[in-house]
């Protein structure tokens, strides 16, 4: 069955797996060992454990819209330390779109519930996940009925399985890795930032001013942002602080460029990563946050997702072929997601590349489908030694 892109979806109710259904390994090069045995590895032999997302794992409902409906879809969207996969999916009566939550471990597939709204707005047509902390909480968007007036999209986190809804017609697009904060904008660029422990709005300025044209990307864990600014015809990186309610330019010296993007940090807030546009190319540049210094890493590439890479390995992509690989800071090579595939013996005949998600830790990394041959769903690889190691030892690097 083909996928489609973009579709609402939901049920308000905690959904487990079917009873029976199991995780599915590849049994060519990679070792079968469960997630617990392989946390244990002490010795530096490289390996890598493959799990599929298939539809008999799914919630029943789901498994009932993906048959009658002509066109399906489901997205994998973040993936955590631990190894939960977030993402959203058609299930319920209506077959409406909603965030759920996978953990292979637990071997547990549960739907998260839709928040309650008030007012005339009340009628709720889907939700969408776009970013999973440590602790369960979820980023994501919540939708209404387009057909009534007022806001359509509302910025919505979840702690857990309790939703809440933060304001209309922002857009989530990251949370820190402790699940205490959610960041965004909204369609005319003014700043989300939200403090989910206090379960409130954080107001950000720039010298003094209000803001607008900004994008809120990736934030830590002691609430120091990651993001951008468009001003007088050129983007700049922008760090903002939930601690002052201060956003600044990122100068960065003579070898910033014209145009830069900040839209990844540590969770420790202490390093940042970017892309900028100078007269010489583009390229890829990590920013001491606390020294306002960059160092630039790579050339003709950039970032184009979220992400917060505390071991230093990134998803970029090529300005030339805009084909997404692997960037691993600790040896400066960039690897092919391709050869991944090829060594880990897994096709990509179905597979959506630029899909890929990683997470914070570096030893989980996941693949949507761009559609449901085998009725495979979704795509989830375990390195318990960490992505880096496995690619610097079993791969030959790209650049």
């Amino acid at each position: 069955m083909k996928k489609i892109l973009l579709a609402l979806a939901s049920i308000g109710c905690l959904v487990a797996c079917n009873n029976g259904s199991q995780a599915t390994t590849s049994n060519s090069t990679v070792q079968s060992l469960s997630e617990s045995e392989m946390n244990n590895v002490t010795n530096d032999l490289p390996t890598a454990k493959v799990t599929y997302l298939y539809e008999s794992m799914l919630p029943i409902s789901a498994q009932q819209c993906f048959h009658k409906l002509p066109m399906y879809t489901s997205n994998l969207t973040a993936v955590n330390n631990n190894g939960v996969v977030a993402g959203s999916l058609l299930v319920g009566d209506d077959c409406l779109q909603h965030g759920y939550l996978w953990d292979a471990k637990k071997n547990t597939f549960e739907i998260i519930p839709f928040p309650t709204l008030t007012g005339n707005y009340t009628t709720i047509v889907g939700s969408r996940i776009s970013s999973l902390s440590t602790n369960l909480v979820t980023g994501g968007i919540t939708f209404t009925d387009p057909n009534v007036p007022g806001n359509h999209e509302y910025a919505t986190y979840n702690n857990y399985f309790s939703p809440w809804v933060m304001l209309g017609w922002n857009y989530v697009f990251g949370v820190s890795e402790d699940g205490k904060y959610v960041v965004g904008s909204n369609f005319a660029g003014q700043p989300l930032l939200w403090d989910v422990i206090n379960n409130q709005s954080i107001a950000l300025t720039i010298s003094g001013n209000p803001i607008l044209r900004s994008m809120l990307s990736s934030v830590s864990n002691n609430g120091i942002v990651a993001a951008q600014l468009s001003q007088n015809g050129y983007t700049n990186s922008l760090i903002c602080k939930a601690s002052t309610g201060t956003c600044e330019i990122v100068d960065g010296g003579k070898e910033m460029g014209y145009d830069s993007y900040l839209n990844s940090i540590t969770h420790d807030g202490r390093f940042a990563y970017g892309w900028q546009r100078n007269g010489s190319g583009t390229h890829l540049y990590k920013l001491n946050v606390q020294t306002n210094q960059i160092s630039l890493l790579i050339d003709n590439y950039y970032i184009p997702i979220v992400q917060n890479p505390d071991s230093g390995v990134l998803v970029v992509h090529s300005i030339n072929d805009d084909y997404p690989s692997i960037y691993v800071e600790s040896s400066n090579k960039v690897y092919l997601l391709q050869d991944l595939l090829d060594k880990l013996h897994i096709s990509s005949q179905n597979i959506a590349l630029s899909s890929i998600r990683i997470s914070p830790n570096s030893k989980y990394l996941t693949f949507d489908v761009t559609e449901y041959a085998n009725q495979l769903f979704g795509v989830k690889i375990y390195f318990p030694l960490g992505i880096a190691t496995y690619l610097n030892n079993n791969l030959t690097a790209h650049k």
